[in-house]
């Protein structure tokens, strides 16, 4: 099952380098679809996939997991700059 609107396409850039900073290796996506894999030693590869409709990309349902973890570190990392 996959989750749509959450990654904005605006925000694709950060999520990337702030993976990259977690120890993740980014590879471009197979296919017509898929926009990015991203892989992290010893869990399975999580894919963005991009639709072509509006302005965010699909996540797989696994992958929610990490985007909330970058969302909620950028949350808290406003809240440090205030």
């Amino acid at each position: 099952m996959a989750t749509r609107n959450l990654l904005h396409r605006s925000k694709l850039t950060d999520f990337l380098e702030w993976a990259k900073s977690m120890g993740a290796k980014i590879e471009p996506g197979r296919g017509y679809y898929q926009r990015v894999r991203v892989k992290f030693p010893d869990e399975p590869v999580h894919i963005i996939w991009d639709r072509s409709r509006g302005d965010h990309y699909t996540l797989e349902t696994r992958t929610t997991r990490l985007f909330w973890k970058y969302m909620n570190m950028q949350k808290a990392k406003k809240l440090e700059e205030e």
